[in-house]
């Protein structure tokens, strides 16, 4: 398995200064290195990401295969409505190759040096294992098998249940319940074949996206967080 390394880009950097949201950037930057994955991004063509960031801002980034492992590049974090955030937006799928090189000015050599200087400087560490008590209440609900008869069972995550009592999603819970009923047509989710092999589902009305478990052999839909 890669491990994720992040590299914040002086031109993101600057972005990030001038709106007030360093502190918000790096956070995002821990996030990635200690989790280990990019649940949080919407992926695009051509390795790029991007993720909705404050109240109107998108970071792009920009994710390099290297040697066994990804460096992730921040390279802009760009307002809404902003000329080059629509840029992005309009031409990332259908023009990647004009959004390269807009976006991504560094050479081979340059993303090797970062990789090297991250790789030795500041190696990240595994994500964390679960408790005795996470993993035991994983054992029993993905090794129980129910009746053929029973419905699948929906099951939340302590962080699931953490992030839709926040007040910042208050105002988005009927849109997630309406994205809670389009997920009820399970021939939509991948069917998993490993405990681990989680995924992001994303309506196109609602524009939300959750992460989830979906087991379809145990009969458990594992509601692992909301996104937005």
């Amino acid at each position: 398995m890669p491990t994720l390394y992040v590299h914040i880009t002086e031109a993101c950097r600057k972005d990030a200064q001038r709106h007030g949201l360093a502190n918000l950037l790096e956070n995002i930057q821990k996030a990635v290195e200690k989790s280990q994955n990019l649940v949080l991004f919407w992926s695009y063509p051509g390795y790029f990401l991007a993720k909705h960031s404050g109240r109107n801002f998108r970071l792009i980034a920009y994710k390099v295969p290297i040697q066994d492992d990804e460096l992730i590049l921040f390279l802009r974090l760009l307002p809404r409505g902003d000329k080059e955030c629509e840029f992005f937006v309009r031409n990332v799928e259908r023009n990647t190759d004009a959004v390269v090189h807009r976006f991504q000015p560094y050479t081979d050599d340059e993303l090797r040096r970062f990789h090297a200087k991250l790789s030795r400087k500041r190696p990240v560490p595994p994500p964390p294992k679960p408790s005795v008590e996470e993993r035991a209440w994983l054992d029993k609900v993905l090794k129980e098998k129910p009746t053929e008869h029973d419905d699948v069972f929906v099951l939340e995550t302590e962080e699931w249940v953490k992030k839709m009592k926040a007040p910042e999603n208050q105002a988005y819970l009927a849109l997630y319940h309406q994205t809670l009923e389009q997920m009820t047509n399970l021939d939509r989710l991948h069917a998993a074949a490993e405990k681990t092999d989680y995924q992001v589902y994303r309506d196109s009305n609602t524009r939300l996206r959750i992460a989830y478990l979906y087991r379809p052999n145990f009969k458990r839909l594992i509601l692992l967080e909301p996104l937005r």
